[in-house]
């Protein structure tokens, strides 16, 4: 599989996106399209149609999770710095990899809190859900809208859980299947 096709895979896609929208796939989309897999947030602004200052946001987001990298040069007529960012695919999908199993660990312990006995409220209203202790000091009504809280149904909640996590086990498959072929 050619590394510029990373972006088409869904679970990648469905990972850049919950970081900031289409547009960060847009970013990723025009530095690999490059022959040298490194553009300037200048080109990238130009190509996008959007201010630099939007373009520098999408791409600290980005390197913030360690999906680009840059390097820096100053330029010679104005002696400001350019910053080059750069982008590899197994960057990419390592990123898709680390949020999916940081999804799967904090499922993990919302089901070890379920199964400790913790007892929880919520507002059917407001979707508020809060412990049995703040519920007693609440006299059980929402703080928000004042409806009444209702205990909630933890055994569903522990089976829903658990068809979550073996839906991210089959993502993280296929990404460690991805990871292989870039």
């Amino acid at each position: 599989m050619p590394k510029k096709y990373v972006l088409r895979n869904k679970i990648v896609k469905e990972r850049l996106k919950e970081l900031g929208g289409d547009q960060v796939i847009e970013v990723c989309k025009i530095i690999l399209s490059k022959r040298l897999k490194k553009a300037n947030e200048f080109e990238i602004a130009e190509k996008m149609k959007l201010k630099v200052n939007k373009v520098r946001a999408i791409l600290y987001k980005l390197h913030a999770k360690k999906v680009v990298t840059y390097t820096r040069k100053r330029d010679k007529r104005k002696g400001w710095y350019i910053y080059i960012w750069s982008l590899k695919p197994r960057d990419i999908v390592k990123f898709a990899m680390n949020e999916t199993y940081n999804e799967i660990r904090a499922i993990e312990r919302e089901i070890r809190e379920y199964k400790e006995g913790k007892e929880f409220y919520i507002c059917e209203d407001c979707g508020v859900r809060v412990r049995l202790i703040e519920a007693m000091k609440q006299m059980f009504t929402c703080n928000y809208c004042g409806e009444p809280l209702k205990k909630e149904d933890t055994e569903s909640k522990i089976k829903q859980a658990e068809a979550r996590i073996r839906n991210l086990e089959s993502q993280l498959y296929k990404l460690k299947k991805l990871m292989k072929e870039v």
